[in-house]
């Protein structure tokens, strides 16, 4: 951090010439203002940020300098105005020249105590930013040809076994020796891989589509009740125990339908995986203006390598299975500025953990 003390010898015009050059060096743009907000000082590096000269704008009241900035993000004035103090603060992209900069500031006082003045300090961060947005990019078109291939592979397999099938009844079309039973067998394998692709299509637009949420307080107790009724079957069907600690008051705004669905889906995917006789474990809990729903269970757990995958589209480690069940249940919960993360150790159960803002939040 730049030092209030070196800032304040710039006050000094005689201090000043010495100094100059240490601070024309340093990679960071300084500018330095008075009490009255009148520029008292730009170092060359600011001078290349915002295209002024120092020698210009010398004496020159700050909002007269930047008057392009909007006034909300004139720190190094707001500064002096209030005495708050900012840290790594910048806006999304810098008015001047096309740069991405964070403001740090620091109220300049005397020995008295009295202010003095204030300083900005100016980042260029655009070579970080750039590097950052490419790579946000690069991970989108992979993670596009991955959805890409998964999409393919999950439509192709139906369709080959289809098309064999299909062809052999054309083959045989003729053949009064095919027995009925069979081309009965062969229609019936048919509609059920071409129900697969129609299962699949639904889904993954599903997924994709931004529909119209229905926001309305839900209280979590009621989701867990609901949810769990509808597995009701599975659960009975593999003797599983689904133990719920629920704490009252946990109200989001959100719409029902779609949080039901993510919960389903991350109970089907325990489901899937659960042995016999196997445990859930439902939990809400408050913290602050959050609200918790973890879901746990005592199954094999998920190895290291495909935790990192759970939520990645297609992502599957059952061949029969599409791998977008955990991907739609994060789209929706991060549709009601929610989270969602796996925790997980081999052989000592998974944990679902979803973070959702209470209806009190929700509507600051």
């Amino acid at each position: 951090m730049f030092h209030k003390g070196i800032a304040s010898l710039v006050f000094n015009k005689q201090v000043r010439a010495v100094i100059e050059p240490i601070l024309n060096s340093a990679n960071i743009g300084i500018i330095i203002i008075d009490a009255k907000g009148n520029l008292v000082y730009v170092n060359r590096i600011c001078e290349e940020i915002f295209h002024v000269r120092s020698e210009d704008i010398s004496g020159i009241h700050y909002n007269e300098v930047f008057a392009q900035i909007p006034p909300g993000e004139r720190y190094t004035l707001i500064t002096l105005e209030t005495g708050q103090e900012f840290e790594n603060i910048g806006s999304e992209k810098a008015r001047f020249n096309n740069l991405y900069i964070t403001t740090d500031t620091m109220l300049l006082r005397d020995e008295q105590g009295n202010t003095i003045g204030a300083v900005g300090i100016f980042k260029n961060i655009t070579p970080i930013y750039e590097f950052h947005k490419r790579l946000s990019e690069s991970s989108k078109l992979s993670m596009l040809g991955n959805v890409a291939a998964g999409m393919a592979h999950e439509i192709l397999n139906p369709l080959t076994t289809s098309r064999g099938l299909v062809q052999i009844l054309n083959q045989k079309a003729g053949d009064n020796n095919l027995p009925t039973e069979k081309v009965k067998e062969y229609t019936d394998i048919i509609l059920k891989e071409l129900d697969s692709i129609h299962n699949l299509v639904k889904r993954f637009t599903h997924m994709s589509k931004s529909k119209a949420l229905d926001m309305k307080p839900v209280n979590l107790d009621q989701l867990v009740h609901m949810s769990v009724s509808l597995v009701a079957d599975q659960l009975k069907e593999k003797r599983i125990q689904v133990v719920s600690k629920l704490q009252a008051g946990a109200i989001i705004l959100g719409d029902m339908i779609s949080l039901k669905l993510a919960l389903l889906q991350i109970l089907d995917n325990s489901l899937e995986f659960l042995p016999c006789g196997a445990m859930i474990n439902i939990t809400t809990e408050l913290s602050g203006n959050e609200a918790l729903l973890i879901v746990s269970d005592n199954g094999p757990g998920i190895q290291h390598d495909i935790l990192d995958n759970v939520f990645t589209p297609f992502f599957t480690t059952r061949e029969e299975k599409t791998g977008l069940g955990l991907t739609i249940a994060q789209r929706i919960i991060h549709t009601h500025k929610g989270l969602i993360r796996a925790e997980s150790e081999p052989g000592k159960g998974a944990n679902f953990i979803i973070t959702l803002p209470l209806v009190k939040s929700f509507l600051l």
